[in-house]
């Protein structure tokens, strides 16, 4: 009868530091997962981010180019002013 005793003692035992064991494997794997995820939402962020900033600065450039050199821009009648003096000397 001892033995039974201490049979069913030692599988209690054994069964509750296995349950332990997986809840803690559980829980590290969980926390795991929850850092990756935060992670690659933070790279995720950052790169459009910086697609942003770059999109912005490529308009910008581009809108000056158009602005200082457009048929419309400050500088045109200068540039059309000497196509008309190039083709009139033509």
């Amino acid at each position: 009868m001892v033995v039974v005793v201490v049979v069913m003692i030692v599988v209690v035992v054994v069964v509750v530091v296995v349950v332990v064991v997986v809840v803690v494997v559980v829980a590290a794997a969980a926390v795991v997962v929850v850092v990756v995820v935060v992670v690659v939402l933070v790279v995720v962020v950052v790169v459009m981010v910086v697609v942003v900033v770059i999109v912005v600065i490529v308009v910008v450039v581009v809108g000056l180019v158009v602005v200082v050199t457009g048929p419309w821009s400050i500088n045109a009648h200068k540039y059309k002013f000497q196509l008309s003096q190039f083709f009139i000397s033509f």
